[in-house]
């Protein structure tokens, strides 16, 4: 009877157990099939989304793409490559960082994750932090080249200098010609009192690498300690036409450039970009800005001047004249009317350049600046008296300005007034005495009045800090021989060969080798 009783209750635990076990084959048939298909799973959460609403809407579509990204099984790992890169381009560190935590857990064995991270913790300041994903970098990456020299230049700031030793060679060994493992070891060897090792050392990079300016500028302090003068000047002046230092090639962090989408940014991007010598780089970047600010006068401006610099006043123009379109109605910087004067002049409108100058002192009646661009406008129409009299304006505006001193000067020179023009070149030089066209005219017009001694005075600081300049060079030999100072007159010669020929002006080399032969 008792086994008649529990037959029911058996049937229907039974029937309540079946459906439970079939959930539970198809739980783990579906965990199976997820493991066994990695792209299946929803793997990454993408971090809250800052506040967006000031920045270019193609970035706020950009994040929005790379979420839903995010969000595909398939696409997951792109989308959350991309999403790092768009925050942390745009400076949204934590967002960024969270990205590459993310990646980093789901891939441990890929270096680029902690040194990206190990850049968000440099800008946080957190060193300690820094340092150890660096060295988690180098330990997953051995050949990771960008991340020993980081390792390195921390060791020896902070005074680890055996360990910056040690981490500057090994990015040496990475790359054997590298400058910057180079430069490195060279500071390590001065640090260590070991000179002469040193000196041999960066003559060996200054030859390998002669327009790295950071080891021309070292190798001149080297000299300038060692009491050698004219060797540290040469170096000077070679290591400021090397242009500016730059930051090594590191290929993950320039590769973030390309998302950036903040138009700040990429201005200041651009203009480093023009001063460490890459020009083409700095115009992109310049044009990437506008394209996401087209409405921004401010940034019409910095394209002019840009172009002005890379040598293209046609552009210059263009780009000028539409942010005095856009600013209908609001005031225009001095800065912007000075470049367009400029744009047009050096096309060879100065009908044209008259006209917009004119209508900047409209805006600004006592800009020196403009009424300075007057007068060389002015000039070049053949109206000498009328730019004299802007030139003298622009002085009493200016009283201390080396350029608008300098052009009244010119003025008065074509006038023979000479003692005038001299007040206004030694003018010139009272804000920044090495001016080196107020110097340069000074010297010739000592130099054609026979008065030797009096160029002196002009000479010696133009040629410290011109001693490349060619046109210095002759006023140089001039002097020297003026004073009946051959063997003078040959070491400049001789030093202007070694630079020419260093900065790969053979001609130049040459005819400091002809003159040199012909002195008596």
């Amino acid at each position: 009877m008792a086994a008649e009783i529990r037959s029911p209750a058996r049937a229907q635990r039974r029937a309540h157990l079946w459906p439970a076990l079939a959930a539970v084959f198809l739980v783990a048939a579906g965990w199976f099939w997820m493991a066994r298909n990695p792209s299946a799973r929803l793997r990454f959460a993408s971090p809250v989304r800052p506040d967006l609403s000031r920045q270019p809407a193609e970035l706020t579509a950009l994040v929005e793409a790379a979420e839903a990204r995010v969000r595909s099984p398939a696409a997951a790992s792109e989308g959350l490559i991309e999403l790092g890169s768009l925050y942390h381009a745009n400076g949204y560190l934590a967002e960024a960082d969270g990205c590459w935590q993310q990646l980093q857990t789901e891939q441990p064995t890929n270096a680029r994750w902690p040194y990206l991270q190990a850049e968000v913790r440099r800008r946080q300041s957190d060193y300690p932090a820094m340092i150890a994903l660096l060295e988690k970098t180098t330990t997953l990456d051995p050949a990771c080249a960008p991340a020993w020299l980081r390792l390195a230049d921390h060791e020896f700031k902070t005074g680890r200098i055996e360990a910056a030793a040690a981490h500057y060679a090994k990015r040496a060994a990475i790359w054997n010609q590298d400058p910057y493992a180079r430069l490195g070891l060279v500071r390590v060897a001065v640090q260590e009192g070991q000179r002469e090792e040193a000196r041999r050392q960066v003559e060996a990079l200054v030859a390998l690498h002669p327009r790295f300016a950071a080891a021309r500028n070292f190798y001149a302090e080297m000299l300038a300690a060692d009491g050698d003068r004219d060797g540290a000047r040469v170096q000077r002046w070679l290591g400021r036409e090397a242009g500016r230092f730059r930051e090594a090639d590191d290929p993950w962090l320039d590769g973030l450039v390309d998302w950036c989408r903040d138009p700040g940014t990429l201005q200041l991007l651009a203009t480093v970009q023009f001063q460490t010598g890459r020009g083409a780089a700095a115009r992109q970047l310049m044009e990437r800005a506008i394209a996401l600010a087209p409405k921004d006068p401010n940034l019409r401006e910095s394209a002019g001047d840009l172009y002005l610099k890379l040598g293209d006043p046609a552009a210059a123009r263009i780009t000028l004249e539409a942010g005095l379109a856009i600013a209908t109605g609001k005031p225009v910087s001095i800065p912007h009317y000075v470049y367009l004067n400029q744009a047009c002049r050096q096309l060879r409108q100065p009908a044209e350049a008259l006209r917009l100058v004119e209508d900047g002192l409209r805006h600004h009646p006592d800009a020196f600046e403009l009424h300075n661009a007057r007068g060389q406008t002015l000039e070049e129409l053949n109206r000498p008296a009328e730019a004299l009299a802007a030139y003298r304006r622009s002085v009493e505006l200016s009283p201390n300005d080396a350029e608008c001193n300098f052009n009244l000067a010119t003025a008065l020179l074509q006038r023979e007034e000479f003692d005038e023009a001299r007040r206004h070149l030694r003018q010139a030089l009272t804000l920044q005495p090495t001016f080196p066209k107020a110097l340069k005219l000074l010297a010739k017009l000592e130099l054609a009045a026979g008065t030797a001694r009096t160029a002196e005075e002009f000479l010696l600081p133009l040629y410290e800090a011109q001693t490349g300049d060619p046109q210095v060079r002759e006023l140089m030999v001039e002097w020297h021989l003026l004073a009946g100072r051959v063997p003078d007159a040959r070491k400049v010669l001789q030093e202007g060969a070694m630079i020419a020929r260093t900065m790969g002006n053979v001609a130049e080399a040459n005819r400091c080798e002809e003159t040199l032969r012909n002195l008596p």
